[in-house]
């Protein structure tokens, strides 16, 4: 179960990390790539991501405090 929470941590530090990535990518017009992948160019998109990754940053560390 601990190798599952790490997964949802890490899918939801990822997400977070490449929405705000994808503002900061917006807001400067910068077209910045990572890992040969586009960063979003649009703030719906940016914002999508962003609560993905929170929410999914969330759950990980809810299930985290659980199994304590």
């Amino acid at each position: 179960m601990q190798y599952v929470i790490l997964v949802i941590q890490g899918i939801g530090g990822l997400g977070t990390f490449i929405g705000i990535l994808g503002f900061v990518n917006t807001l400067f017009d910068l077209s910045l790539r990572w890992k040969g992948t586009d960063l979003p160019n649009d703030y719906v998109s940016a914002t999508a991501i962003l609560v993905f990754g929170l929410v999914f940053a969330g759950l990980g560390f809810l299930f985290r405090n659980r199994g304590r």
